[in-house]
């Protein structure tokens, strides 16, 4: 993480002749994909990287304040297409 990926996960695999493994996953800005398969060459005894690229929709948030009978709450606004669809 303190090289700048987004997130990391880890998948259980089986591989040939049924050896177990256990096969990283990151997401990172396809800015970042170049230098984090360098990093990840370097810093591991694999020889090979699949790097995939795929494409991410982002919901436009809003951030405000509901007032309630105990204080101030914040609150989060979720937009679509410069509509309000939802609050949390």
């Amino acid at each position: 993480m303190d090289a700048g990926v987004l997130d990391v996960w880890f998948t259980r695999i089986q591989q040939k002749k049924n050896r177990p493994a256990v096969k990283p996953g990151v997401l990172c800005l396809a800015t970042d994909a170049d230098r984090l398969a360098y990093l990840r060459l370097i810093e591991s005894p694999t020889l090979g990287l699949r790097l995939q690229r795929i494409e991410r929709v982002v919901a436009q948030r809003a951030l405000c304040t509901a007032e309630t009978p105990r204080g101030p709450v914040g609150v989060k606004l979720k937009e679509l297409g410069g509509q309000i669809v939802a609050r949390s």
